[in-house]
């Protein structure tokens, strides 16, 4: 049997089809067009408004509302799937100090209720609305238990907090579910829990929203089934289910008056207690006379625990890990639901008990009924290949069954209730005839608004240019806020969760890889790699080349090429560091630090920039565990120079050689005058500068190893963390190119006046060759020890945590690297007597 699939709008299309029914209606122009999401719930039903914990995800199925502000308090409502007796669109008016909750003189019939209670509820929250004129269309199916309720609710929530300018679509969102949920509670009069509205208003996109409803808080759970192979069937039986005819009502006054006997003030407390062990279900159920409550509390009890076990698989298992015995277990969670929902709860039906009992002999790993129940949707996890086989057998047992032909369609974990296209501005403006100012799209504006739907702040959108070769895929639509005047190029651009940009002025950025909470604060990024809570003031001027670890920073006006900086190591204000590695210092309050105004010499009188400085070095400094460097202000360094960690250079003092010796402090006198001709090219101290530049090769080598074979589990436990991953793996490659490409290039204005230099000049290719495909020593036994270490923290922790015989056993690796390399180098040019010791 054939069946077809439900298709979620794109966005375009539900905007564009509330946009013409405002046209029709009203004769006008909308402000804008918003959008909420349905919402399947995975497990944990009934649970909401027993404090509990549940799992839902947003559907990519959406109610759109276009609306526009009124200068008074009249409100116009029209859907496109109520029409007319003339087949035009039936409008509806609601003055809004006519609404009042339901029961009550003011109550307010039908779906309006939905619209203007969030009106209503918004002002008893103790905010000012306008009237407003609402055309509302939608795909999520209507009477299918996926909350088409809720998703108009939050609509029209996120649209009044825009055009009223309320604040309470952005970082409160919290309030506005509550807001929403009062609304369905009190003037629709439907006594639901919150789990809808949080789910329509907070999800986000790859992830199921794990909410506990007793605080409200939530955590994003990954949810990428079809990384392995599987899909989220739901089936809309056509039982249309009613959440306020009663039964709803009837099953939360039954967990009310159990939590009551036990003394309680509601069933998580139960549910958490056994739990623990403090007590057991058997002898919580032997405290309630009645065997309705029993069968009651025994489900929310038992299903909060599913929620929670549930959660655990998918957070250990996400992705395409979800297999065998991970499979496995979420498949028999779902059943254990449905069959605790049909025997304990009493909510399942026919129809309902029909599709999952089908859809797992159809070869379902699990099915349960999902929604308030007494009708609606059940879900089947299968095999995405095998989609449209199981919903053929379940419609095939319908239509034997005599029953109406269900509904199908696939689950896809989506983003949350936003703005779908600019709106207009009503705020009078100098100039503007009638104070009515239409905004102007800026470059890439229709990326804005994918970024704005996937959650990111954006305060001024029409500010934020955006190249078209940028992938909105690559940027996290959790936590980043991106401020007026940003620029974002570049098809390898990432920002992960937390980044934000330009916050004390405009940034521009290009293919840059951002870690989870980077904070770049006004300036120019370009080919570079901030991992987790780096940090640039206003002013920076950051190159190719460039990689700044955990926590790593700078103050205003830096200017970085070519420089790779350690976890925690700070730079002042006024800075130009060019081919430099720094490390050095434990955390954020003993860190290696650069004073203001402090210059690294890059570039020679000779015109080469064979200068690579190492300030400190890669095995010790990836430990965490060494002392940390001070560089004094308004001084410099003429490179190339190698130093040793707990390194001071007092103030105004320029460091001109190696200090390979720790904790050494230098002071420099300024150099006498001297007058004399210039011997261009002369390279006095050439076997040191070569030696230096091969120790930084090695020293890279032995970086780009640390990343791949200590460093990638850290990043892939990440969301965008591979992307970051790589740019970081090509930031170490792009350093190598960049030694190789100065090395020789010095070398080849080295005359060959000796046997030495002469040698170097021909050989200078072989040498660098070692680095190419360089050999590395095994470590394994560190590796092994590393790995039992760490356990599962983040890296800076799992590094930081290490026993001090692991981490001994790591700096021996990695120097083992360093060294051997340094030696092959060397041996290739033996009359340079490179890394020859007394």
């Amino acid at each position: 049997m054939n069946v077809q699939l439900i298709p979620a709008w794109p966005d375009s299309e539900g905007d564009g089809r509330a946009r013409e029914l405002f046209r029709v209606a009203y004769g006008a122009e909308p402000d804008g067009v918003w959008a909420a999401p349905g919402r399947v719930n995975l497990i944990g039903e009934h649970t909401d408004y027993n404090d509990g914990l549940c799992l839902p995800l947003a559907l990519p199925h959406r109610t759109f509302v276009a609306l526009r502000a009124r200068p008074d308090r009249l409100t116009r409502l029209v859907s496109a799937q109520e029409a007319g007796a003339d087949g035009r669109p039936a409008v509806r008016e609601v003055h809004l100090d006519d609404v009042g909750p339901a029961g009550s003189a003011h109550a307010v019939a039908g779906w309006p209720a939905y619209v203007v209670g969030v009106a209503w509820s918004l002002e008893q929250d103790g905010l000012t609305v306008p009237g407003f004129d609402v055309a509302v269309d939608s795909c999520v199916p209507y009477g299918a238990g996926l909350s088409s309720s809720a998703a108009l609710e939050c609509a029209i929530g996120v649209s009044l907090s825009d055009v009223a300018g309320l604040g309470v679509a952005g970082e409160d969102r919290a309030r506005l579910a509550g807001v929403c949920v009062r609304a369905e509670n009190d003037v629709a009069g439907a006594p639901t829990g919150g789990m809808d509205q949080a789910a329509s208003l907070r999800c986000r996109a790859g992830h199921a929203l794990l909410l506990d409803t007793a605080d409200g808080s939530v955590s994003h759970v990954p949810l990428d089934l079809a990384a392995a192979g599987l899909a989220l069937l739901v089936v809309d039986t056509r039982a249309e289910h009613q959440l306020v005819d009663g039964q709803y009502a009837g099953r939360r006054a039954a967990c009310e008056a159990a939590a009551a006997v036990l003394g309680v003030g509601s069933l998580r407390e139960v549910a958490d207690a056994v739990g623990s062990g403090r007590t057991t279900l058997g002898e919580v159920l032997g405290r309630l006379p009645d065997a309705e409550q029993r069968h009651r509390v025994r489900h929310v009890v038992t299903e909060i625990e599913r929620v929670r076990r549930l959660a655990d698989v998918l957070t250990h298992a996400p992705g395409a890990s979800l297999v065998g015995e991970a499979l496995a277990a979420a498949g028999t969670l779902l059943d254990e639901s449905h069959a605790s929902l049909r025997d304990d709860y009493e909510v399942s039906c026919a129809e309902l008990d029909l599709a999952v009992e089908t859809a797992r002999a159809a070869g379902a790993y699990g099915a349960r009924m999902t929604g308030g129940g007494f009708g609606g949707s059940a879900i089947a996890l299968v095999d995405a290949a095998r989609a449209g086989e199981v919903a053929a057998a379940v419609a095939a047992a319908f239509d034997d069954a005599g029953l109406t032909a269900p509904a199908f369609l696939l689950a896809t974990a989506s983003g949350p209730a936003e703005r779908v296209g600019l709106w207009r501005d009503h705020t009078p403006r100098a100039g503007d005839a009638g104070g009515v100012h239409m905004d102007v799209q800026p470059r890439g504006y229709e990326k804005v608004e994918q970024l704005l739907r996937k959650g990111v702040s954006i305060p001024n959108p029409l500010t934020l240019d955006i190249a078209p070769d940028v992938d909105p895929d690559r940027i996290s639509g959790d936590g980043v806020t991106i401020h007026p005047g940003c620029r974002i190029r570049g098809a390898r651009t990432v920002l992960s969760a937390g980044v934000t940009l330009g916050a004390e002025g405009p940034v521009t950025i290009e293919n840059c890889q951002l870690g989870p909470g980077v904070d770049l604060k006004g300036g120019y990024f370009s080919k570079s790699v901030f991992l987790e809570k780096a940090n640039m003031g206003l002013g920076a001027h950051v190159r190719e080349g460039t990689l700044l670890e955990e926590e790593a920073n700078g103050a205003h006006c830096v200017g970085l090429k070519q420089t790779i900086l350690f976890p925690f190591v700070t730079l002042g204000s006024l800075i130009n560091f060019c081919d430099c590695l720094m490390g050095g210092g434990t955390s954020r309050k003993d860190h290696s630090e650069v004073g203001s105004s402090y210059i690294h010499f890059n570039f020679t009188p000779d015109g080469n920039k064979a200068t690579a400085s190492l300030f400190g070095d890669v095995p010790r400094g990836v430990l965490l565990s060494q002392p940390p460097i001070f560089l004094g202000g308004q001084g410099g360094t003429v490179g190339p120079v190698a130093t040793g960690f707990g390194l001071v250079v007092g103030a105004g003092s320029v460091l001109r050689g190696d200090v390979l010796e720790d904790g050494m402090f230098v002071m420099t006198r300024a150099t006498p005058g001297i007058q004399r001709p210039v011997a261009p090219r002369a390279y006095k101290g050439l076997s040191r500068v070569v030696a230096r530049n091969i120790a930084y090769l090695a020293n890279l080598v032995a970086l780009e190893t640390w990343y791949t074979s200590v460093r990638r589990p850290f990043f892939d436990a990440q969301d965008l963390g591979p992307l970051v991953h790589q740019g970081a793996l090509d930031v170490l490659a792009v350093a190598k190119q960049e030694r190789a490409k100065r090395l020789t290039a010095m070398v080849a204005t080295v005359s060959p006046d000796d046997d030495a230099r002469a040698e170097l000049r021909e050989r200078i290719g072989d040498v660098l060759a070692v680095f190419e495909s360089p050999v590395i020593p095994d470590g394994s036994v560190f590796l092994s020890a590393f790995r039992a270490s760490a356990g599962g923290a983040g890296y800076i922790p799992a590094i930081k945590g290490l026993p001090p015989e692991v981490s001994a056993a790591g700096v021996e690796w990695l120097q083992e690297i360093v060294a051997g390399l340094c030696r092959q180098a060397g041996s290739l040019v033996p009359a340079m007597k490179l890394f020859v010791t007394a």
